[in-house]
């Protein structure tokens, strides 16, 4: 724990990557955050901003969450030596086109832990009503679900799909890329359940709002299968 010059925060925390907070952290960083000389900053929409508390507590930070610009909140966290010590794990200034490979830095079994945050800050889901065998729509709410994932980096996304698919000893996801934004879709109810179940198993740190959604999405699935 070091003072900088006005707030408190654990300076040593990324020294060592040995729980699946600061795996999910790193993840999250690498998303929605930005690693300066001498900042860490996120800033995020205020429907999450529980998630910011969430990290200043992780951080054993003093900083303060600030609002923004309309609808958004930061936090900005100084201290030269953290950041010094985030940009040696791979994390650099531009990181937009390029991220570390997690098998690098993240011991194997945190790996999920590192690509849950990710899936927080550039991740989503879709889904679309299915049809019956009358090309009707049923009366129950029968959806076929997709989860997705998003990156302007092509080696670190097509590693996340090797993982998936080493993990899962399967052939899945679909990868296309448009406007240099390189975008991999998990579709079909089958493939939605076993790719968001090995991110968020034993999840303890994780965006309410889309642990919410994906909770939602299984029960749909389960509550409507045939």
């Amino acid at each position: 724990m070091r003072t900088t010059t006005k707030y408190k925060v654990n300076e040593q925390i990324f020294d060592e990557i040995d729980s699946q907070d600061k795996a999910y952290w790193l993840g999250f960083l690498s998303s929605d955050g930005h690693i300066g000389e001498n900042s860490i900053i996120i800033e995020i929409s205020n429907k999450d901003v529980d998630h910011l508390y969430k990290f200043q507590k992780f951080m054993m930070s003093e900083h303060p969450i600030k609002t923004t610009r309309k609808d958004c909140s930061l936090i900005s966290i100084n201290s030269r030596k953290l950041c010094k010590a985030v940009r040696e794990l791979g994390f650099e200034r531009n990181k937009t086109f390029t991220l570390p490979q997690p098998d690098q830095i993240i011991p194997t079994d945190l790996i999920s832990h590192f690509y849950r945050g990710w899936f927080d800050g550039d991740g989503w889901l879709s889904s679309r009503k299915m049809k019956n065998s009358k090309n009707e729509f049923s009366d129950t709410d029968r959806r076929n679900w997709e989860i997705c994932f998003c990156s302007a980096d092509l080696s670190f996304i097509t590693q996340f799909k090797v993982w998936i698919n080493t993990t899962l000893d399967n052939k899945l996801g679909y990868l296309h890329t448009r406007k240099n934004v390189h975008t991999l879709s998990f579709g079909g109810n089958k493939s939605f359940t076993r790719v968001s179940s090995l991110l968020y198993n034993d999840a303890s740190t994780f965006l309410t709002r889309k642990f919410d959604l994906v909770q939602a999405a299984n029960q749909n699935i389960q509550d409507t299968a045939r």
